[in-house]
């Protein structure tokens, strides 16, 4: 339905955020923010202290997927607090976050967790979606005040990726 983006849904989302389902409300926080992206940051807000992993994961995909700077510690923290599969199901938003980040400190933070991730599961195959990640987070950067120096720590973490056994 909300890759459908009907306005008439929007209600229907809105109202299955009071859902007694963790899992509705997450799927519908994500529904959401497909329509409305900057007021679905405003309602996650409201999730952030739910330790429910359908809806904090849910919050932490709408700020990666949509939001800024001020949204960063709190998907850095559900990345580092998660489980290998979670973290597998946040990479793609988490690199999506970096692509829009300024803060070169934070930027890095997201490298090293992304190519920590990639290194720990190379043998599983984790490598080849990080690598391709760390590329398009860099080329998101483009223009950006601190592209350059971005562009090296991706150059160093692919280094380092690619040399591990």
């Amino acid at each position: 339905m909300a890759q459908l983006k009907d306005k008439k849904d929007e209600k229907f989302f809105v109202q299955q955020l009071n859902s007694q389902s963790y899992n509705v409300q997450g799927a519908a926080l994500r529904a959401f923010a497909t329509m409305q992206p900057a007021q679905a940051i405003v309602r996650a807000k409201v999730y952030e202290n739910e330790l429910h992993g359908a809806l904090t994961q849910a919050v932490a995909e709408v700020y990666a997927n949509n939001g800024n700077q001020a949204q960063w510690t709190y998907v850095r923290d559900k990345f580092d607090a998660a489980r290998p599969d979670g973290k597998f199901g946040m990479m793609k938003p988490l690199a999506i976050m970096l692509g829009r980040l300024d803060d070169t400190a934070a930027f890095a933070e997201g490298v090293t967790r992304l190519k920590d991730l990639a290194i720990k599961y190379k043998t599983y195959g984790a490598d080849k979606p990080v690598l391709d990640l760390l590329q398009t987070t860099a080329k998101s950067q483009a223009g950006r005040a601190h592209a350059a120096e971005n562009q090296q720590l991706v150059e160093k973490a692919v280094t380092e990726i690619q040399a591990a056994k």
